[in-house]
C-alpha cells in the first residue's frame, strides 16, 4: 500500500488502540488520542473506522447523553443512554469502541461540566456506573467494556496541566508537523484539484479495517491473549513505565504507580502484534511504544528532562531557557526533587543516577 514511516506509525496507533479492548483479560485498556493542529487530518483518520459495527460515534458527549434518563412510554425499561450501547451484551456482543472526533466539545463545556463528563468516563472505564434521575430513578449500568479513540488539538496539553480530570487512561499520538516546503507542495497539489494526502491515508485505513479488525479479534480469541515477549523486553517495558509516570506527573507528591501504564503499553503492543498477524513481539513493537510514550508526555516536561539529561548539571534558569518554559516551571522541578528523580544542590539541578540509567536503558529520549 506504500505506507511511509509516519503513516505506518499513525495507522498502527489507531488500529492497536481500537483492538486493545478485545484482548482477553485486558483489565487496563489504553484509550487513544490523536493530537494535531487544525486541518491535520486527525478527524478524517478516525472517521475511517467509525462504520464498523462495534464502533459507537458521539460528537456531542455530555453527561445527559452518557446517562440519559429518558423514559419511553412504549418501552419503559429501555435504556436510551450512550452507556447502554457500550455494554458487552449490546449487539454485536463484546467490547465496543467509542469515538469522540473533537475533544474541544468537552473542553469548551467549562470547568464543572467538563470535570463531571470525564469523571463519568473514568468510572465507566472500570466497568460500572450508577446514576439517578428524577424520571428514571436509580440506574445501575454494569458490564461496560469499551475502548475509546479521540481527536484533539494541542489544547489537550493545556487541559492536562490544569486538571487530571480524565485520569491517566489515555495514550497520545502526535501528528508530526511538516516542513514548509512539504506544506507548500501540498498546497499547490490541493489548489490544482488533487486529493489531500490525509484522505488517501484514511481510505487506506478503511480498507485495512474491513479486512483486519474481525480477523484480529478472532486471533485474540485463538491465542487467549498469550503473546510471546522476551523477559529482556518486559524488563525494559517496566522501566519505561516507571520513568514515564514520574516525568508526566504535574500535580502530586505521590504520583500514580507504574502498573496501569505498563499494562496499557503491554496490551497496546499485544494488539499491534496481532493486527500484524503475529503472536510475538518484534523489535518494532517496543520502538513504537517508546515513541507513543514520548508523545504522551507533557511537551514541557519532556523538553526539560531532555535538557537535564543532555547538560548533566545546570541551574534552573538554563532549564527555562533551553526547554522554552516559564520561570513558574520551578514548581515542576521541585516536584521532581520530591519524587526522587532530580537532585537540587544549592540551586544546581541534576538527574538522580539510577533515573538517568533508566532513561539510557529504555531509550526514553531516543530520536528527540
Amino acid at each position: 500500500m506504500g505506507w511511509n514511516e509516519e503513516q505506518l506509525r499513525v495507522v498502527d496507533f489507531v488500529m492497536a488502540s481500537y483492538l486493545a479492548p478485545f484482548l482477553p483479560f485486558a483489565d487496563e485498556r489504553p484509550w487513544g488520542v490523536l493530537v494535531g493542529g487544525p486541518s491535520s487530518g486527525k478527524t478524517q483518520l478516525l472517521n475511517a473506522l467509525q462504520e464498523h459495527p462495534r464502533s459507537v460515534e458521539m460528537d456531542d458527549v455530555t453527561t445527559n447523553a452518557l446517562t440519559s434518563g429518558y423514559v419511553d412510554k412504549e418501552d419503559p425499561g429501555k435504556d436510551h443512554s450512550l452507556f447502554a450501547r457500550l455494554r458487552r451484551t449490546y449487539e454485536p456482543t463484546g467490547p465496543k469502541v467509542l469515538f469522540i472526533s473533537d475533544m474541544s466539545t468537552i473542553f469548551n463545556m467549562g470547568g464543572d461540566k467538563c470535570e463531571k463528563t470525564f469523571a463519568l468516563l473514568r468510572r465507566a472505564y472500570d466497568g460500572k456506573v450508577t446514576t439517578a434521575t428524577g424520571s428514571a430513578g436509580l440506574m445501575k449500568r454494569d458490564d461496560l467494556c469499551f475502548g475509546m479513540l479521540m481527536a484533539s488539538t494541542p489544547e489537550i496539553d493545556r487541559q492536562r496541566k490544569k486538571s487530571q480530570s480524565l485520569g491517566e487512561r489515555s495514550l497520545l499520538c502526535r501528528l508530526r508537523k511538516e516542513d514548509f516546503e512539504r506544506d507548500r507542495a501540498l498546497g499547490r497539489r490541493v489548489a490544482a484539484g488533487d486529493r489531500h494526502d490525509v484522505h488517501d491515508l484514511a481510505k487506506k485505513i478503511e480498507v485495512v479495517t474491513h479486512r483486519a479488525i474481525d480477523a484480529a479479534i478472532v486471533a485474540m480469541e485463538k491465542h487467549k491473549g498469550n503473546i510471546r515477549v522476551s523477559k529482556a523486553v518486559l524488563d525494559r517495558l517496566g522501566d519505561l513505565g516507571a520513568v514515564a509516570v514520574r516525568v508526566r506527573e504535574c500535580a502530586n507528591d505521590d504520583p500514580e504507580k507504574p502498573p496501569r501504564l505498563v499494562k496499557q503499553l503491554r496490551n497496546w503492543g499485544d494488539a499491534r502484534a496481532l493486527f500484524d498477524g503475529r503472536d510475538y513481539w518484534n523489535d518494532s513493537d517496543y520502538d513504537m511504544i517508546r515513541r507513543i510514550v514520548q508523545d504522551t508526555m507533557p511537551p514541557e516536561n519532556l523538553r526539560a528532562i531532555k535538557v537535564l539529561y543532555d547538560v548533566g548539571t545546570c541551574a534552573a534558569t538554563l532549564v527555562y531557557e533551553k526547554a522554552l518554559v516559564e520561570s513558574s516551571f520551578c514548581k515542576q522541578l521541585d516536584l521532581w526533587c520530591r519524587l526522587d528523580i532530580l537532585k537540587n544542590a544549592g540551586g544546581i539541578y541534576s538527574l538522580v543516577p539510577v533515573f538517568r540509567e533508566c532513561i539510557e536503558s529504555t531509550g526514553f529520549l531516543d530520536g528527540l
